[in-house]
């Protein structure tokens, strides 16, 4: 293993024929792979680009991709693959793309997360789901692009990816799990498509940079905590699919004073607005700055989903 020596003895790392470990060749100490991946990125020991798939740095199982044992940046995952299984990226904080190829349909939980180096991926279209965590703190991610085809994006899929500046869902996605894009802070603006049914809870929580959401018909309940703590949120239009707003739905989003709520909702959670500073005053059905000392608009007579006019 060039570069690398036994933090014992100081002798030479050896890697086994498999590739699944390296031994000193004084001492005998192993070495897993995970141990010598962290060794290379606290010497600063450049790991080398890959330009062709090599079987050897691959375990697959079934169509499983089990294991990574390889040391590339570049990495291209061999065709074969059906399935990119749970974790098997995970930590790898080197790697700076990955190529996966069409015939992949499925990414397992935690598949990608924490590979905060990665700064180029593309989901090819046969995938159908993006499960618990599969890109979860991959800060070095930009942008991505989700594939008409894929029907549900798991609980934290992107949480803080914080790098990421735009992501496009598909009019194919039906579920939006808990946390999904939580702490997405460069993401500015995203639209949920029509075919969206159901929202997690806190699923775009903390996105300080979101300025604009729009929500397009299908989704019938805005949960608990979903834009919570979007304090660069200026507006957002609820369709008329909607019928509850749940609390600390927009918790903390200082800055939004353009809401309309449609007669759809016929439920507001008494904290759902809490902390939104930006609408004191200011009915959330109609826009109207006339709200009377009851917490009912003088304009549409609609009573408010806080105490008095002050948003508490």
């Amino acid at each position: 293993m060039a570069g690398l020596v036994c933090d014992i003895c100081g002798g030479k790392l050896v890697m086994d024929g498999g590739r699944r470990f390296a031994t000193c060749e004084v001492c005998g100490v192993e070495y897993p792979l995970r141990a010598l991946k962290s060794m290379l990125a606290a010497t600063g020991v450049a790991p080398k680009a890959q330009g062709a798939a090599k079987a050897a740095d691959f375990v697959i199982v079934a169509g499983v991709l089990k294991e990574y044992v390889g040391a590339d940046i570049d990495v291209v995952i061999p065709d074969g693959v059906l399935t990119i299984g749970k974790g098997v990226f995970n930590g790898m904080k080197n790697i700076r793309s990955v190529t996966i190829p069409d015939g992949v349909v499925g990414i397992e939980r935690n598949a990608f997360s924490g590979c905060t180096g990665l700064t180029n991926i593309t989901i090819p279209n046969g995938v159908t789901g993006i499960e618990y965590a599969a890109f979860h703190s991959c800060t070095g991610l930009t942008g991505i692009t989700i594939p008409d085809g894929v029907t549900s994006i798991g609980e934290m899929a992107f949480q803080s990816c914080s790098g990421l500046t735009s992501i496009t869902i598909p009019g194919s996605v039906n579920i939006i799990g808990k946390q999904a894009f939580a702490g997405c802070t460069g993401l500015t603006e995203i639209t949920i498509p029509d075919s969206v049914t159901s929202i997690g809870k806190s699923a775009f929580s903390d996105c300080t940079g979101l300025t604009r959401i729009t929500i397009e018909n299908g989704v019938t309940s805005i949960v608990e905590g979903a834009f919570y703590g979007c304090t660069g949120l200026t507006s957002i239009t609820i369709p008329k699919s909607v019928t509850r707003i749940e609390e600390e739905a927009f918790c903390d989003c200082k800055v939004l004073t353009n809401i309309k709520i449609p007669n759809s909702v016929t439920y507001i959670a008494s904290k759902a607005f809490v902390g939104c500073t930006g609408l004191r005053g200011r009915c959330v059905y109609c826009g109207a700055t006339t709200i009377s000392s009851l917490a009912e608009c003088k304009s549409c007579g609609k009573p408010q989903p806080y105490s008095g006019h002050i948003i508490y």
